[in-house]
Formats: C-alpha cells, structure tokens, sequence
C-alpha cells in the first residue's frame, strides 16, 4: 500500500491558500467572504476585516482567543461572530467558509434559486439549496 505524506500547515497559511483560490477562481469579491479555522486549543483564526481578499498574506490573518483577546494587525472580520457562532452550534467542526459569488448573489437579488439539475456533480453532491433574504454585514 502506499504511503501518503502528509503536510501540515498553519492556520494562517491554509486560509491564505483557501482564500487566494477562491478570490482568483472568481467565487468572491475583493472584500466579500471570510474564511475560519478553530484549532485545537480554541483559538480562532480568522481573515481580517476591510483587507483585500487577493492580497492577503500570512501576517494579515487575525486570532481570536477563547477569551476574546484579539491578535493581529487588523480587526478580525465583522463575520467573525457568524463565525463563532457556527462553531458553538456545531463544535465538531474546525472550518467556516464563506463566500460571496456574483452569479449566485444575482439569484438572491431576484430571489431565484438555480437550476441544480443542470451540473450532474453539484445536483449528487449537495444538499438543497436556499438563500436567506439581505442582511446588513456583520449584522445579526
């Protein structure tokens, strides 16, 4: 059998990696969609808010600590407590990605949802679709 090598990377290279293929494969905006990783210890790293998605770096990412406390260059993200609130829901998960793609935002402004039908992969592999009504960012 053979061997798979693992490579592990830190938070804050993963989500830069995530983020740059996400942003360049146009599946967001420079400043829409945030991306999370929850380690172990509790600590959330988070992408930082009003910073250009396709630019970010390693040093760019934010960490918030179970207590709060913030570390980093910039505010975390005014998502984070969507966030946070994604992992005390449900905390067998390590990751939140979210994303703001153009085309699938056109269908929540005329309130459609798209033909799933049509992709075979995306019609086997997801779950049904919806699309909440227009929320203020960072809101509740």
């Amino acid at each position: 059998m053979e061997k798979l090598d693992t490579v592990l990377q830190h938070p804050r290279d993963k989500i830069t990696e995530i983020i740059k293929r996400i942003y360049n494969t146009g599946l967001t905006t420079t400043s829409g969609g945030n991306i999370s990783i929850k380690d172990g210890e509790g600590n959330i790293r988070v992408t930082p808010s009003a910073i250009d998605k396709g630019t970010l770096q390693r040093k760019d990412i934010v960490c918030v600590k179970p207590d709060g406390e913030i570390i980093g260059h910039y505010k975390p993200s005014s998502e984070f407590p969507f966030h946070k609130a994604i992992y005390e829901a449900r905390p067998e998960l390590k990751a939140v990605i979210h994303a703001h793609p153009p085309a699938l935002a056109s269908f929540s402004i005329v309130r459609q949802l798209p033909n799933m039908n049509i992709i075979p992969q995306a019609k086997n592999t997801c779950s049904p679709i919806g699309y909440t009504p227009y929320a203020i960012p960072g809101g509740e």
